[in-house]
């Protein structure tokens, strides 16, 4: 009625036609993902860890404001298609030792990549050719990959345990002989050797295999100066032994050799 132009009238026509279905389509997929939200929290799925949260957030205008950024023609395929991965996910929450077991695994990715970053490498040790969401630096790239393929995590240390190995970044313990101090009588010998590890947990380490560690052996003038010298050498590499172990510390068998000796 104010004499705007058929061009101009027929502009605004098609964008309340394009606009009112797209609205209608984020809008209800506001509403369900906020629900969504709301079981996983309940649910303590911790995936709300990612992204800042925003994937699964629980405020409806943030999903309705991302959501209304698609094209129509797009806009309901995308919707469907979050609704249903969520869902999924929430249909295979990790239980709580699941959590546990994907924040180890994801620390120990992240030292695994620092090992390699803080040392100079070339040719085969370097990251070159292999697989970058195995070498990852981002702890929560690990987590989440954890939290929903729990089952490939072991493998997936494994094999970034093997690659620093073969770059010799990871030293096993002994075999080392540790002497007997300056000055005492060598008696005795004890051999250790590592049968289970726990982690800072408490918990048994299920990627860790003692049995890939040398034995370390001990000198001294008595059983218990040389058990000591021993679980020295396990120290100066990392792990130290108790029976039974603490958190964070390995179990282990003990043979007392008589003689200034280590049985080889």
């Amino acid at each position: 009625m104010s004499g705007v132009s058929d061009k101009v009238l027929n502009r605004e026509h098609d964008v309340r036609a394009t606009e009112a279905p797209r609205c209608q389509i984020c809008s209800d997929y506001s509403k369900t993902t906020a629900l969504q939200a709301q079981e996983q929290r309940q649910k303590h799925c911790d995936y709300d860890r990612f992204n800042g949260g925003d994937q699964w957030s629980t405020d409806p205008n943030l999903h309705f404001r991302h959501c209304m950024g698609y094209p129509l023609n797009q806009v309901r395929g995308w919707a469907q298609g979050q609704t249903a991965e969520r869902q999924n996910e929430l249909a295979s929450c990790p239980s709580a030792a699941t959590q546990a077991m994907c924040r180890r695994v994801a620390t120990h990715a992240v030292e695994q990549r620092n090992a390699i970053d803080t040392k100079t490498t070339t040719g085969f040790c370097g990251l070159q050719g292999l697989d970058n969401s195995r070498w990852n630096k981002d702890y929560n790239v690990h987590y989440r990959g954890c939290l929903l393929n729990p089952q490939t995590s072991p493998g997936e240390e494994a094999a970034r345990d093997a690659h620093l190995k073969e770059c010799g970044i990871i030293k096993k313990a002994g075999p080392a002989t540790n002497p007997a101090k300056p000055g005492e009588a060598c008696n005795v010998g004890v051999v250790l050797k590592l049968v289970a590890c726990n982690n800072q947990y408490d918990e048994p380490v299920d990627y860790f295999n003692p049995g890939d560690v040398w034995p370390a052996c001990g000198l001294g003038a008595t059983d218990q100066s040389a058990r000591s010298a021993a679980m020295s050498s396990f120290a100066s590499v990392g792990l130290i032994l108790n029976n039974p172990p603490a958190a964070g510390q390995c179990s282990y068998t003990s043979t007392t050799i008589r003689g200034c000796s280590c049985g080889d």
